[in-house]
């Protein structure tokens, strides 16, 4: 009897642990259907961001391209005013598209010719010499380490032939043809003594004339002769009465202001890149060496000192020592500068 009491109670303790388990299954399975008893796991963000898979409605952005502009640079031009030239012209080099850093030159005849920067251009002015010989001649352009090279025609010009005239009056003073043509010598190598060359230049626009008529007496490159003696007229006789005003036709500087026997009081006018004036047979000096003088400027009267028949003026250009038509070298020069 005792023993069955035993059993029954472990029965009931067993049945009690069951029921237990059950009901707190239950309650637990109740709670977690509520939201505020919920786990929840939480997750950190990629840090990354996934672009959604682009689709027919969806522009597609194409990564940015830059593109460098590669700067252009046009090659040099050279360009003459003249490719066939005759004895004692005048023609002008230009120069386009030269690199601001480099100084442009020129070499003509033998001779370097630096060049006048004009707004984007680069001018130069080369002569002809009256006796050049003609033939085809390379003219070369120096721009760095660029050469660039033109062929220039020379041809033959016709000069007259004239009489070399002695007046009773100029033979008593001593000037003979043979004393003339000595003393050309002579007077020639002091003015050429004043041909100092000046990379820079001096004047200042365009040119004008020496006298404010122009009338022509003595026409350029005159080959004048008597008997044995034979020489070339190197410059225009301009009509001129003894003391009318004569006006350096640019800026520049007095190189000479002296007497000479043949040519009488002489004025030299440095005006920069080999370009000089020169004035002769003049009556009075208003400007002596050393003087700068400005365009338009008078210098000295004109008169008929030396070896001269009647008033008059002598004006001669000379381009690195070439002896050029000074009234063609005006209408040259003054064409490539407008």
């Amino acid at each position: 009897m005792k023993r069955v009491k035993i059993l029954s109670v472990f029965f009931r303790a067993i049945l009690g642990i069951v029921i237990f388990v059950a009901v707190g299954a239950g309650v637990r399975a109740f709670l977690e259907r509520l939201p505020w008893t919920r786990t929840v796991t939480y997750r950190e963000p990629d840090m990354v961001e996934v672009l959604p898979a682009p689709t027919s409605s969806m522009p597609v952005l194409e990564p940015e391209t830059i593109i460098e502009e590669e700067e252009t640079v046009s090659a040099p031009t050279v360009l003459l005013s003249l490719n066939s030239a005759e004895q004692s012209d005048v023609f002008s080099v230009m120069l386009r598209d030269v690199p601001s850093s480099v100084l442009p030159r020129v070499t003509w005849h033998g001779r370097t010719y630096d060049l006048l920067k004009t707004g984007e251009r680069w001018i130069g002015f080369l002569g002809v010499d009256a006796k050049q010989a003609p033939s085809t001649y390379t003219l070369t352009v120096s721009i760095g380490t660029t050469t660039l090279s033109r062929q220039v025609t020379v041809t033959k010009r016709s000069f007259p032939v004239t009489v070399l005239a002695v007046t009773p009056a100029l033979e008593e003073q001593g000037y003979t043809p043979p004393a003339i043509q000595s003393n050309v010598a002579i007077e020639n190598e002091r003015l050429n003594a004043a041909l100092i060359y000046r990379p820079e230049h001096l004047f200042s626009g365009t040119f004008t004339e020496p006298l404010s008529r122009i009338t022509v007496v003595g026409a350029y490159g005159n080959i004048r002769r008597s008997g044995s003696v034979e020489l070339q007229h190197l410059g225009v006789d301009l009509d001129a009465a003894e003391g009318t005003p004569v006006y350096a036709v640019n800026d520049g500087v007095v190189n000479l202001a002296e007497e000479f026997v043949n040519y009488g009081k002489t004025i030299v006018v440095d005006h920069g890149l080999g370009i000089f004036s020169y004035y002769l047979h003049l009556d009075e000096f208003e400007v002596e060496k050393g003087d700068r003088v400005t365009r338009g400027e008078v210098i000295a009267k004109s008169g008929n000192t030396g070896y001269s028949i009647a008033p008059h003026l002598h004006f001669s250009i000379r381009i690195r020592n070439a002896s050029v038509d000074p009234l063609r070298f005006i209408e040259a020069a003054n064409e490539a500068l407008r």
